[in-house]
């Protein structure tokens, strides 16, 4: 796969031509759009984070830079500014999984969907012997687990789109453009994955908090946490600490509910790629460049998360 800087750099010298490429052979096509742009791909679980390099007054924050000789993935980067997945979501990575099937001698591919599954305990029962027989009687109940499916098509599709001007592309240079870019896009999968997942949850219209409520469903005290909105509901500071309900929490910008709940309950589905495309849209040489990847929220015990007011 193509690094964004490599992207970056043909994007700039792309020519406008009516068709697609295919096999490294250009297929002209009138009915498509002229397009002076390149696109790509990157894998968020086996590409790395470009390096920041050394460059004269430009000094980064905290955090967005990794320590000197150190990369880490995307999938890492976006983990790190999630605050579902620091509260215990899992994030599943989806390469197709594809099985072959045969028909008539004909021989094709059926897409097999995935899983997510949360395991209760068994209910064991006490039994009432029957003094006589020394028989009793115990009522079957369901499987004790819960499962979301992973379906591609509903998947949510989520996108972002820069200009970047001349100007800055020479100040900078393809390699530490394409550093700033990708960090960025990094941060922003990671608030978009909380997006998804809170916005799931809010959609099932959760109870109210209470201390009850949780003993109920089985829940450990450490397993819960609090995402605290933009309203800020039920949120305090307690000796440095935010908490909501007396739950540690964290504040995020993707919701705008106070949601406490079990979050290793949940998981967050994402294409394992994220796909570019970048334009040089006038003679001034700007370059616009999207991307964009999928996204599924798999909520299968939505009776582990709540609401505070």
């Amino acid at each position: 796969m193509a690094t964004l800087a490599k992207l970056l750099e043909h994007g700039k010298r792309a020519v406008a031509r009516p068709g697609i490429e295919r096999n490294d052979t250009f297929i002209v096509d009138k009915n498509r759009r002229n397009l002076a742009g390149v696109n790509g791909a990157m894998s968020l679980g086996r590409d790395l984070m470009p390096v920041f390099l050394d460059v004269e007054s430009r000094i980064y924050a905290p955090g967005i830079t990794a320590p000197a000789g150190q990369q880490t993935t995307l999938e890492r980067k976006l983990a790190e500014n999630s605050r579902v997945i620091e509260a215990g979501a899992n994030l599943i990575l989806m390469p197709e999984k594809m099985t072959a099937i045969e028909s008539g001698g004909v021989v094709g591919f059926r897409q097999e969907p995935g899983r997510f599954v949360t395991i209760e305990p068994a209910n064991f029962q006490a039994v009432a012997l029957d003094p006589l027989t020394g028989e009793g009687e115990i009522t079957a109940g369901a499987m004790p687990s819960n499962e979301a499916i992973i379906n591609r098509d509903a998947f949510t599709q989520r996108a972002a789109r820069f200009t970047i001007n001349r100007a800055t592309q020479k100040a900078l240079g393809d390699g530490q453009l394409s550093a700033e870019l990708m960090t960025a896009i990094a941060l922003g999968i990671g608030r978009a994955v909380d997006a998804e997942l809170l916005a799931a949850i809010v959609a099932t219209t959760p109870a109210a908090f209470s201390l009850a409520n949780a003993a109920t469903a089985g829940i450990k005290h450490n397993e819960l946490r609090a995402i605290v909105g933009t309203t800020g509901a039920g949120a305090q500071m307690i000796e440095g600490g935010l908490y909501a309900a007396g739950i540690k929490g964290e504040f995020s910008a993707a919701t705008t509910a106070t949601i406490i709940g079990a979050y290793s309950r949940a998981a967050i589905a994402l294409g394992d790629e994220i796909l570019f495309l970048a334009e040089r849209t006038d003679a001034a040489g700007n370059l616009v460049v999207s991307c964009w990847f999928d996204v599924q929220a798999l909520l299968p015990e939505p009776g582990k998360f709540w609401n505070v007011a």
